[in-house]
């Protein structure tokens, strides 16, 4: 039985809601507002008060009795966090991150995480399995702790449902953009009324298009989709239209476990657009913003033996970005359809070939899903071992 703490993003609540995860534990949560709920800036308090955050967290895992509580701890992250747990809980460990190991740490302190977490990746009683979600974070530990760490992919089997259209009102399918605004500010209102721009050239030339686009969260011109979108409202969607904003976005995973068709940017399009967000503003693309830079000292043999390191910084040109966009999720998984310009977002969107992109989907969904479940089985059996000794 398993019981989650922790979870505040992307709403307070959520984990009891839609999975069941309902045990509360105010102390911890707490702890948790006071440490670690920012997501930009650094951790001022921590090379000061990390004497006096571990005590405050002790104090709260002996009054809650949370030892008690599990055999096993899969900690997501951040880093800091979990080798903060563990340095006070002897307990078989599995680490997950989706992370970085150091954003948000002030520069001066990073070297004490980065010590501690390559420290605990040393020790083998009670276990401590490390894995990561995505290739750049892989490419992350292997220079800023000089450890191999696998990646597993998420799979999102938890949203419980498959792709299922169901057409709009009139008879159109419906076809969804995800967040623009999100990575675009203010100037997402200018992508959105250049497509609907394209949209009515079409119809002016006779084009009758079997579709509709449906833009996320946005409220322009009498349109509102700011609700909230279920997992089975994204399932009854023909297809989306993906705009990445981030080195890996769980949404995408979700969508792919659903065999939902994805259109997203082409690689040209998509380096040039990271690339402006990283010089240009301060959101987005967090996975590899100069911040999350540092290491260990690296000996002389053998040296990293990539091209570029993985983030990118004020002096980095587009080779680096366009190289670490390869390894990303959405130049990786078969079955993508990629688009170079709105209009041509509008024709791949019309030619889809619904049955093949499925079934490619389906076909990379299950071997990756056995990958995946043969890792955890092992990962499982060690840390079930430490508990129960044969």
């Amino acid at each position: 039985r398993a019981k989650f703490h922790g979870q505040r993003h992307p709403k307070v609540g959520l984990t009891c809601k839609e999975f069941g995860y309902c045990e509360e534990n105010a102390a911890l949560e707490s702890w948790f507002m006071q440490y670690e709920s920012r997501w930009l800036g650094v951790y001022e308090w921590m090379p000061d008060k990390w004497d006096a955050s571990l005590k405050n967290l002790s104090n709260i895992v002996a009054e809650t009795n949370l030892k008690a509580q599990g055999d096993i701890v899969v900690c997501g992250g951040p880093a800091w966090f979990c080798v903060m747990l563990r340095a006070l809980w002897d307990v078989p460990m599995l680490l997950y991150f989706a992370w970085p190991i150091v954003p948000l740490i002030p520069d001066r302190f990073k070297n004490q995480v980065f010590t501690q977490v390559k420290l605990l990746a040393k020790v083998s009683d009670p276990p401590a399995i490390f894995v990561v979600a995505n290739w750049i974070l892989a490419a992350q530990f292997a220079l800023q702790i000089q450890m191999p760490v696998p990646v597993q992919r998420p799979h999102g089997i938890y949203v419980n449902h498959t792709y299922s259209p169901v057409p709009s009102h009139d008879g159109l399918q419906r076809v969804m953009i995800t967040r623009v605004g999100h990575w675009a500010r203010t100037s997402g209102v200018a992508l959105l009324e250049q497509t609907w721009a394209f949209l009515e050239q079409e119809k002016r030339r006779g084009n009758k298009l079997p579709f509709e686009y449906v833009f996320l969260s946005i409220r322009i011109r009498g349109a509102d989709s700011n609700k909230a979108v279920k997992y089975p409202d994204f399932a009854k969607f023909h297809a989306c239209v993906f705009w990445p904003w981030d080195v890996m976005m769980l949404l995408f995973d979700e969508l792919y476990s659903m065999e939902m068709p994805l259109l997203v940017p082409e690689k040209r399009w998509m380096v040039h657009l990271m690339k402006h967000a990283l010089l240009h503003t301060e959101v987005n693309w967090w996975h590899v913003r100069y911040p999350v830079r540092g290491g260990l000292p690296i000996p002389p043999e053998p040296p990293f033996p990539l091209p570029f390191q993985p983030w990118i910084g004020p002096s980095d040109g587009v080779r680096s970005a366009a190289y670490w966009y390869e390894l990303t999720d959405f130049a990786q998984f078969p079955a993508i359809t990629y688009f170079q310009s709105l209009p041509d977002m509008i024709k791949q969107t019309k030619s889809l070939d619904i049955p093949n992109i499925r079934f490619q989907m389906r076909t990379f969904n299950k071997a990756s899903y056995v990958e995946s479940l043969a890792f955890y089985r092992r990962a499982a059996l060690e840390l079930v071992s430490a508990v129960v000794p044969s």
